[in-house]
C-alpha cells in the first residue's frame, strides 16, 4: 500500500496529500460490499463521499494520477483500460496495466464500454484483456465491462466467459420503463451468467460471477423524466432485492444536470450510508439465503406495472413486492421492496415460529410528548402485517431462537 507523500496532479492546483489508509476492500476480493460511482470529480469532493460509505470511483480520462487521488482520499478505483485505436496500440494497453497493477487501491479492471461479441474486432479486445489482466496483474483483480441499457440475458452469456463482474445500465428513465424494470434489470445478469453455466458467488478465478447495479444519475431535457430522490431509494434497495451485490452510480458528475439531481445523489448517498452503519454489506454478500418466507398482498395493487423489455415480445409483470431474505450471525433479515406507485398493506408469512418481534431498521416511532423510538411489529404464528408507501421499502430484522 502506497504511504508515501504523492501529489494529486487531478487538482487544480497540486498541493502535497498524504495518502489515506484503504477501507476494507470491496468484494469479491475483499468483503465489504461495493459502492461505487462513475465520474467520482473533481478529485477534490472525493472526500465529500467517503463518509457516506461509498467506497470506490472512476473517470474516463483516466490516469494513475486518479488513482494517486483516490487514494489520498481512501478510495479504491476502477482501472480503465482504454480502447484499441490509431493512438492506443496492444503495447500501450499492456504498459497500462503494467503501470496500473502496481496500486493497490485497483478495485477492478474496466474493460473498454459495451464492446460487442459480433464485431471480431471488439471481440477479440474482450478476449485479449481479460488475458492480459490475468497474465500481468499480481493481485489478478476482477475484469468488469459496463454493458449497455437494452442488454439482454442472451448478451450477457456471451460476454460472461470473459469478466467477473457483471453490470448493465438499469437507467429506469432513460428507458422508459416503470420502477418494476429495476427487478428485470438485475435478474437479467443473472439469467445470463447462470446460461453462460457459471452461477453467482464470490471465487471469480473458478469461474463464479458477481452481478451489480448501474443506477441512473442524469438527465437530458426533455427526452426522459428526472429521477426523483425517492426513485434512487426505490432503485438502490429494489436492486439488492433483485440480487445485486454491488451498486454504480452513472453519475456523481451528472448530479449537476439542469440543476435538479443534487437531492437525489443525496438520497443515493443516504442508502449508502444506512447500508454501511447498519453493517448490512456481510448480510447481503455472506449471508445465508432464507427461502421460507413468502408473502400476500392485503391491500392496494397485488401487481406493479406490466413493460415489454428489449428484444421480447411480451410483456413482463412482476408482484408489487420483492423479497430477499437472509439469516446472518443469529437474526433473520428481509428486505421487502414496494414497486407499485401506490401503497400497498402485505403479510410476510414463513417467519421464524418463535420469533415475537420484528425490528423495522432505519425507522422510528413517536407518541406525543415521548422520545423517538425504535419501529418494532409484533409477529405471531411467524407473520407480520405492514403497510409500504408507493415504492417504499422495509427491512426487518428478528432474533432466531439460540441453539
Amino acid at each position: 500500500m502506497r504511504r508515501a507523500l504523492i501529489v494529486v496532479a487531478l487538482l487544480a492546483f497540486a498541493i502535497p496529500v498524504f495518502a489515506q489508509e484503504l477501507p476494507q476492500r470491496p468484494y469479491p476480493q475483499g468483503e465489504a460490499f461495493p459502492l461505487g460511482a462513475y465520474s467520482l470529480q473533481p478529485a477534490e469532493e472525493m472526500a465529500q463521499v467517503t463518509p457516506f460509505g461509498w467506497n470506490f470511483g472512476h473517470t474516463y480520462g483516466f490516469s494513475a494520477e486518479y488513482l494517486d487521488a483516490a487514494l489520498a482520499n481512501g478510495l479504491y478505483s476502477l482501472a480503465r483500460i482504454p480502447k484499441l485505436s490509431d493512438e492506443v496500440t496492444w503495447d500501450t494497453i499492456r504498459e497500462r496495466i503494467t503501470e496500473y497493477a502496481a496500486y493497490d487501491n485497483v478495485l477492478w479492471w474496466d474493460f473498454p464500454e459495451e464492446l460487442r461479441y459480433w464485431e471480431p474486432a471488439e471481440q477479440e479486445m474482450l478476449v485479449r484483456i481479460a488475458q492480459m489482466t490475468r497474465e500481468i496483474d499480481p493481485q489478478q483483480r476482477p475484469n468488469f465491462m459496463y454493458m449497455p441499457t437494452h442488454a439482454t440475458a442472451g448478451r450477457i452469456a456471451r460476454d460472461a466467459p470473459h469478466l467477473d463482474i457483471i453490470g448493465c445500465g438499469a437507467y429506469t428513465e432513460y428507458h422508459h420503463m416503470p420502477r418494476s424494470w429495476i427487478r428485470y434489470a438485475i435478474e437479467r445478469e443473472i439469467d445470463g451468467i447462470e446460461r453462460a453455466g457459471f452461477e453467482v458467488g464470490r471465487d471469480y478465478l473458478a469461474g463464479q460471477k458477481t452481478p451489480v447495479a448501474v443506477l441512473q444519475l442524469f438527465y437530458s431535457g426533455d427526452k426522459m423524466s428526472i429521477i426523483s430522490p425517492i426513485d434512487a431509494r426505490h432503485d438502490f434497495w429494489a436492486s439488492i432485492a433483485a440480487g445485486a451485490r454491488g451498486v454504480l452510480i452513472f453519475s456523481y458528475w451528472h448530479k449537476r444536470d439542469g440543476g435538479v439531481l443534487q437531492a437525489t445523489w443525496d438520497a443515493y448517498a443516504e442508502c449508502a450510508q444506512q447500508l454501511t452503519e447498519a453493517n448490512l454489506g456481510p448480510v447481503i454478500l455472506f449471508g445465508e439465503p432464507y427461502e421460507d418466507v413468502n408473502f400476500g398482498i392485503t391491500g392496494g395493487p397485488q401487481m406493479s406495472t406490466p413493460f415489454e423489455p428489449y428484444g421480447y415480445t411480451h410483456e413482463i409483470r412482476y408482484p408489487s413486492l420483492t423479497l430477499r431474505a437472509w439469516t446472518h450471525e443469529g437474526h433473520l433479515y428481509v428486505l421487502a421492496v414496494n414497486s407499485a406507485e401506490r401503497s400497498v398493506t402485505a403479510r410476510l408469512f414463513g417467519l421464524p415460529e418463535t420469533a415475537a418481534e420484528a425490528e423495522v431498521l432505519f425507522e422510528t416511532t413517536q407518541e406525543e410528548g415521548a422520545e423517538p423510538a425504535r419501529r418494532t411489529l409484533q409477529v405471531t404464528g411467524g407473520s407480520l402485517q405492514d403497510s409500504f408507501p408507493g415504492l417504499g421499502r422495509h427491512i426487518y430484522r428478528i432474533a432466531l431462537p439460540q441453539t
